[in-house]
């Protein structure tokens, strides 16, 4: 199983509005938005996936590759 972050516009806003307040002048709001721009969706990582494995959705923002 391999769990990573699953990118969606919610997931973008809500981590560019929250960061603001908790590490504001850091890198960290920058570092994390292009974590989530750099991820994968389901059907992305489907077609990225070896035979044999599957994505899945996992709540909240996640998506695991799953064998």
């Amino acid at each position: 199983m391999h769990s990573d972050i699953r990118r969606s516009v919610s997931a973008y806003r809500l981590y560019a509005i929250g960061a603001s307040f908790v590490s504001a002048g850091t890198f960290i709001r920058e570092d994390g938005l292009r974590s989530i721009r750099r991820s994968f969706t389901v059907p992305e990582l489907s077609a990225a996936l070896p035979p044999g494995w599957r994505a899945e959705a996992a709540s909240p923002h996640r998506v695991l590759a799953v064998r």
